[in-house]
């Protein structure tokens, strides 16, 4: 068998010399002999044994290929949804509490308007029947405001305005009232 230096042999295998005497020295190439050349067919075949034995198995390929699907997967998910929110089926989470807290607020504005807006009307009534006639009736009007709401309609597109506070104000909430009279 002839023997060759350790450039040839790097060069058969596609490593390095140094590679080469790492893995002479490591004993997964054969020793080299006196005059420091490598005998080919051994060199070759450690090699190979040492790609096998190293994660070139049946169930490493497998394990790839799932590892490869679930990551094509999980990009296709990520596709749909950012499909889904281009086109408008989605809101994200932000969006919905700026409306959230938008809707919050006009009730919490709406109720405690209601004690400035009876009390001159309530202290002139001293019939209990009547005061709660109105105050009921107040109450249900505001409420059925809340209830009439019209549609949220929030563009992706767009940056709402910020509060004093620096949170976002959603844009496109319009009571009833305001829709009737455009």
């Amino acid at each position: 068998m002839p023997w060759y230096p350790s450039d040839t042999i790097a060069k058969v295998l596609k490593l390095t010399t140094y590679h080469v005497k790492r893995l002479s020295d490591q004993e997964v190439l054969p020793k080299p002999n006196d005059d420091g050349k490598f005998d080919l067919v051994p060199c070759v075949q450690g090699y190979i044994d040492f790609l096998r034995k190293r994660g070139g198995t049946a169930k490493s390929a497998q394990k790839y290929s799932r590892e490869r699907a679930r990551l094509y997967e999980m990009k296709a998910d990520i596709a749909e949804v950012e499909r889904s929110r281009i086109v408008g089926d989605l809101v994200s989470a932000e969006e919905i509490e700026l409306v959230w807290t938008d809707l919050i607020t006009i009730a919490k504005i709406r109720m405690l308007a209601i004690p400035s807006k009876m009390a001159p009307r309530l202290a002139l009534i001293s019939s209990p029947t009547k005061i709660r006639e109105l105050l009921d009736g107040e109450l249900s009007a505001a409420l059925g405001e809340l209830a009439g709401l019209a549609e949220v309609t929030l563009d992706p597109s767009q940056e709402y305005p910020r509060r004093r506070n620096g949170s976002r104000r959603a844009k496109g909430l319009v009571t009833t009232t305001e829709v009737d009279s455009k």
